[in-house]
């Protein structure tokens, strides 16, 4: 349940253009966005259910561009991150990852159809450009709190993690790919990615 939870966060949040970092924009970013994806899946409830695909199409057309990939392949590769760029392979672990959210989020997100998301409070942005946002998600009888991580990039609010019960995803992953890496190598870790739900 967790990372189901968890993958449906970490996607659920897109960039809206502004002009300036301010908390406010993130909070609005996560609300507009949420209520967006929900949207578009009780419009096309059957749709998606027949075809994934489609579903999976829309994360990458609507959602992906907004998620910063290169910071989330970054926390992910942990200590590694100097040895993988080093040997010319940090492109292609983090278009594997990148991949792997997406197929991650598309799969459950259809879990969440009749979700109520409420943002809590105004997050405050810190001296890197970064916000944290909470939000309650309340779905099929079920209340949990959910943090978004979010950094201002070229004027744009970018998701790079979430966190649920005080356990981030990306964080997670990191943890895995460490013992995968130290186990069989990067490009082992590439090729199982591309295989992993």
């Amino acid at each position: 349940m967790k990372k189901l939870l968890l993958s449906c966060a970490l996607a659920c949040a897109c960039g809206l253009a502004v002009a300036a970092a301010t908390g406010e924009d993130a909070k609005a970013t996560v609300e507009a966005q949420t209520n967006t994806l929900i949207a578009e899946l009780r419009a096309n409830q059957a749709t998606y259910a027949g075809n994934p695909a489609a579903f999976n199409q829309f994360v990458n057309s609507r959602v992906a561009p907004n998620m910063a990939f290169d910071k989330m392949a970054e926390i992910a590769l942990g200590r590694h991150l100097q040895s993988v760029k080093a040997a010319g392979k940090f492109e292609a672990f983090r278009d594997a990852f990148r991949e792997l959210l997406i197929r991650v989020y598309s799969k459950s997100w259809t879990e969440y159809t009749n979700a109520q998301i409420s943002v809590i409070g105004t997050p405050t942005v810190d001296q890197y450009q970064r916000a944290k946002v909470r939000a309650q998600v309340v779905n099929n009888g079920q209340t949990n709190q959910i943090e978004f991580a979010l950094w201002y990039d070229g004027g744009v609010w970018k998701l790079y993690d979430a966190t649920f019960s005080n356990v981030s995803l990306i964080s997670g992953y990191r943890t895995t790919f460490d013992g995968e890496i130290q186990a069989s190598g990067v490009d082992a870790l590439i090729a199982k990615m591309k295989t992993m739900q």
